[in-house]
């Protein structure tokens, strides 16, 4: 075996080179050129397969440049050994076609050695060219595992949403299903209620029994709404107040045998949605004001005007007005007493429910101002 030739230079820029050549004066040619042109090559050169072969089982090079013909073999006994190391081959003039066999075989490029050894004039682009070629090869098959990588990752993500959309599809599934069950229910439920004291609202003989059933019949209404509303709502947690009340003060103009033009209705909100619990409650407390002002402030067909106002402060405190001009409550009447069935109803309401507070005045027919707080 011939001696393994050791130049190194620790330059982080140089490539490692393998030079497989058992001539030993293109071995000092090679040598020359090096020195020469102050090429950034740390070499190795070995005089035959054998000898290669030791190398490369130790050692990795950037490129292997491999004279065709040596002592005890020829270049594709390397081709066929180096795994990922490009490969240059070196062939006798006239050796074009092993040359191109050489290609076919899995070499980088080739090189024709003339007598004169012009070849080497080319040899450092070439060599810098396959070295530039090889990382660029792995540059692709590297990104293109990471490509590979992350599809993969991306499938398996792709899969496991599908499958988590699949289970929220049918948890919506039954939860629609469940509240259909519900809204049934309730709905026969309510149906059942109104129906009773509608039966029972005809059989009244007595004003007084009458006017409570209708006034008990009204409310089962607002609650049915509600429901309703919410049932038809996309959003679960919130009801369009003003549609609300204005379906509830229609039912109730309806109810009382009174038309719009004898007594005129105006609405004014900047507050255009509610939780179900607020909604509730206020549909509750206008329901009742607004009945006691369809009764008692225009009597003997006189005519006038209803106002309903919801106002709010900061989003959080709200300011609730009922008001008539009417003729108005009797005077001493405290309506946070709840002196009458439905004024305690109304107290109930705004205290219990809303946890606001009340206050009536008398100015110009009736103004019940109702007062709360909502923590958002």
């Amino acid at each position: 075996m011939k001696s393994v030739d050791t130049e190194k230079n620790m330059d982080e820029t140089r490539f490692r080179i393998l030079l497989i050549e058992d001539d030993q004066v293109d071995q000092t040619a090679f040598k020359r050129l090096i020195k020469e042109k102050d090429l950034p090559y740390d070499y190795l050169i070995a005089g035959s397969v054998s000898e290669a072969r030791k190398v490369l089982r130790s050692e990795t090079f950037d490129a292997v440049i491999t004279d065709y013909l040596l002592g005890d073999g020829t270049a594709f006994d390397i081709i066929g050994f180096v795994a990922d190391t490009p490969v240059i081959f070196v062939t006798g003039s006239g050796d074009e076609e092993i040359a191109l066999k050489a290609m076919k075989a899995g070499a980088y490029d080739y090189l024709i050695k003339d007598p004169m050894r012009n070849y080497l004039n080319v040899l450092s682009v070439t060599t810098e060219n396959v070295i530039k070629r090889k990382r660029n090869e792995d540059l692709i098959k590297s990104r293109t595992a990471e490509l590979l990588r992350t599809n993969e990752q991306l499938k398996k993500e792709i899969a496991e949403r599908i499958d988590k959309e699949e289970q929220i599809k049918a948890a919506l599934k039954e939860k629609d299903i469940l509240l259909k069950e519900i809204h049934h229910r309730v709905k026969n439920n309510l149906q059942v209620i109104y129906g009773l004291l509608e039966m029972h609202y005809n059989n009244i003989k007595d004003e007084q029994s009458k006017d409570m059933c209708r006034s008990l019949k009204n409310l089962v209404i607002t609650m049915s709404l509600v429901h309703k509303t919410l049932y038809k709502s996309r959003d679960l947690t919130q009801i369009d107040f003003r549609d609300y009340i204005s379906k509830i003060i229609n039912i109730l103009y309806e109810s009382f045998y009174v038309s719009v033009d004898r007594v005129s209705l105006k609405m004014n909100f900047d507050v255009f949605s509610f939780d179900v619990n607020t909604a509730l409650s206020c549909g509750l407390v206008i329901n009742e004001l607004v009945s006691n002002s369809l009764k008692y402030a225009f009597p003997d067909n006189t005519t006038g005007e209803i106002t309903v106002s919801l106002t709010s402060h900061n989003k959080k405190e709200f300011e609730l007005i009922v008001s008539d001009n009417g003729v108005g409550m009797p005077e001493g009447l405290d309506i946070n007493k709840g002196e009458t069935i439905g004024l305690n109803m109304v107290a109930f309401f705004v205290k219990s429910m809303l946890r606001g507070s009340l206050e009536l005045t008398r100015e110009t027919g009736t103004k019940t101002i109702i007062r709360f707080h909502i923590n958002s």
